[in-house]
């Protein structure tokens, strides 16, 4: 059995997680073009809508975006399919994201990870979180905000993202999580 260690660690699951939501955001040219969102014209479904089409929930597709459940390999075919792009095509990106992760130090692995321990999904949870201060603390200013400076922009992103951070790791225990992936990994062998 493999020990997990503490580091810069996401699953196999979180990476396809991230074209399943970017081909709904920028339909298959953002594929087509090797993951070059610049090269991709934004014309974003709901997820609503993808969901109806793969024959499951909202909130079901919604955890499958957010890396919370692995897709199906019969869901995520079906997704292809309907962007008009193959199977090959999603997961040659999803090489490509592999080795560019792996080149910065983060380990990809083939097992399921805790939230708290699978970088990729804890950093968009934080960032997720931060915006959500950030638009609150713009809605207190009101119209102050607009004279912000750069730097006081940016410095109130950076209290956001820190306030975010804090409010996440209180709800989400590091040592919960260590345990819990201990846990999985007894219970299924990964």
């Amino acid at each position: 059995m493999n020990t997990l260690k503490l580091g810069n660690h996401t699953s196999i699951s979180t990476v396809i997680a991230e074209f399943v939501k970017k081909l709904r955001l920028f339909g298959a040219d953002y594929v087509r073009s090797g993951s070059d969102v610049s090269k991709a014209d934004p014309s974003p479904e709901n997820q609503e809508k993808v969901a109806k089409a793969l024959k499951i929930t909202k909130a079901a597709y919604s955890k499958i975006e957010n890396g919370d459940v692995a897709i199906s390999i019969y869901h995520l075919s079906q997704l292809c399919t309907g962007y008009g792009i193959s199977l090959g095509e999603l997961m040659s990106c999803v090489d490509k994201r592999v080795e560019q992760l792996e080149s910065k130090g983060v380990n990809v692995i083939n097992a399921k990870l805790e939230l708290r321990l699978d970088c990729l999904r804890w950093d968009a949870k934080v960032n997720e979180k931060a915006e959500a201060n950030l638009n609150k603390a713009k809605k207190e200013l009101k119209r102050t905000y607009t004279l912000y400076s750069t730097e006081q922009r940016e410095s109130l992103w950076q209290e956001c993202r820190e306030k975010a951070l804090a409010e996440l790791e209180k709800k989400y225990d590091l040592s919960e999580a260590i345990s819990a992936q201990r846990q999985f990994q007894e219970t299924t062998g990964n």
